[in-house]
C-alpha cells in the first residue's frame, strides 16, 4: 500500500480446528483480517489501504472462494495507547541500518 513502514509490518495466522458459521453448515468458511496500525493517517488513507488489502487477501483466496461458500472480513483498528511500547525494525531502516540504541545514535 505503500502507507506501512515495512519493517513494522507483521503478520500471523491462527488456524481454527473447531467453528461455527451462523447457518451451520459445515462447508462454509470464513478469514477474518484485523490489523492494527498507529494513529496519524486520515480516514481517506487508512480506507485506500483497507480496500488494497482486502483486494490483496480477494485475490489470494479465489479458489478457494471458487469452489466452496467463503466470507471475507477485514478490520482496521486503531493501535496507540500511551501504555503501549515497542522496539521494531522500522527503527533500523530508518537510523541507517542500525536499531535506535544509543550507540546508533551517537554515531
Amino acid at each position: 500500500t505503500g502507507v506501512f513502514p515495512i519493517g513494522g509490518l507483521r503478520t500471523r495466522a491462527e488456524r481454527r480446528e473447531h467453528y461455527v458459521v451462523a447457518d451451520g453448515h459445515a462447508d462454509n468458511g470464513f478469514v477474518h483480517v484485523q490489523a492494527r496500525i498507529g494513529t496519524g493517517r486520515t480516514p481517506e488513507v487508512r480506507q485506500k489501504a483497507a480496500e488494497q488489502v482486502f483486494a490483496a487477501v480477494t485475490h489470494a483466496t479465489a479458489a478457494v472462494f471458487a469452489t466452496r461458500p467463503l466470507g471475507l472480513t477485514l478490520e482496521i483498528h486503531l493501535a496507540g495507547s500511551p501504555s503501549k511500547t515497542r522496539r521494531n525494525m522500522s527503527a533500523k531502516a530508518t537510523m541507517g541500518g542500525c536499531f535506535a540504541t544509543t550507540a546508533c545514535i551517537s554515531r
